[in-house]
């Protein structure tokens, strides 16, 4: 209740003149009230930590796809016997088109997490062109 009237929830003339409200008092009472008070700011916390961690699996995930494929691509080829410039062409090839493929997935969303400042933004072109860059980085 104390932290409650120092909230401005409660007013101490209300919490002091009534006593029903004593009882409130206790340790337990405050430990629990403290925690609702404390909800907003840990719910933020744990929504941040979980569009951090959604995005780093998205791209984590698209890296993983070229890899996978790109090898894939590359081995057939070998198989094939075809020569190693066939092969790398065939790479590059994949990876254009999966970075095309992430493009239009970008597209297709509102919003994204941004690092730097550790919240959802909306995902403007300035912000694409960042994740796109960092998306062909990784996959080089």
């Amino acid at each position: 209740l104390r932290a409650l009237v120092a909230q401005g929830a409660l007013e101490a003339s209300a919490v002091s003149a009534s006593p029903s409200v004593r009882p409130l008092l206790g340790d337990q009472w405050s430990h629990l009230l403290s925690r609702f008070l404390g909800a907003e700011s840990e719910e933020a916390q744990l929504n941040g930590c979980f569009h951090a961690e959604v995005q780093a699996l998205f791209h984590e995930e698209v890296v993983r796809h070229f890899e996978y494929e790109a090898a894939e691509r590359s081995s057939q080829l070998l198989a094939r016997g075809a020569p190693g410039e066939r092969r790398v062409r065939e790479v590059v090839r994949c990876l254009v088109e999966n970075l095309e493929d992430y493009r239009s997935r970008m597209a297709a969303r509102e919003s994204a997490w941004d690092n730097s400042l550790g919240r959802l933004v909306p995902l403007d072109a300035g912000l694409r062109r960042r994740l796109l860059e960092e998306a062909t980085s990784a996959m080089e």
